[in-house]
């Protein structure tokens, strides 16, 4: 059977539609990760830095909760002020998924001193859910 042209054209107009509306959900979710990693990671690796170089002198185990993070700075062979979740991590940046919450953690190991900088990413997690949403019921 043949479609007419009529039926041609709009075949064709709803595959663009939906192609360009898969595209855009693609790009925006991955402009979120971007930013997740770029921006969040980037900022808290500074952070991190800045922390270990002003608490260099410290000569004992350190705690140091502030609004929504909290550096430690552990002696690498006793972790026991670290809660069990953030244990065992190497070195670098890990995203960690909890029930009801998330963390992003950073790692750095130095002079026989571990320094861990956490931040509570739970809200952020919540928004990038509901965009995952949005952007999924928009485009189909």
């Amino acid at each position: 059977m043949r479609l007419t042209i009529k039926s041609r054209l709009q075949l064709a107009l709803n595959l663009v539609i939906v192609s360009m509306s898969t595209l855009a959900a693609a790009g925006m979710l991955l402009l979120v990760s971007w930013f997740e990693d770029t921006l969040f990671y980037n900022h808290l690796q500074s952070d991190l830095t800045d922390l270990i170089s002003h608490h260099q002198g410290i000569t004992e185990p350190l705690v140091l909760p502030m609004t929504d993070t909290v550096y430690y700075k552990l002696p690498k062979n006793d972790q026991s002020l670290l809660p069990e979740a953030f244990r065992d991590y190497p070195q670098g940046a890990h995203e960690i998924l909890l029930p009801n919450k998330a963390y992003n953690l950073f790692v750095h190991n130095e002079s026989g001193w571990k320094h861990v900088l956490v931040q509570d990413q739970s809200e952020f997690e919540r928004y990038e859910l509901l965009v995952f949403i949005g952007v999924s019921l928009g485009a189909y």
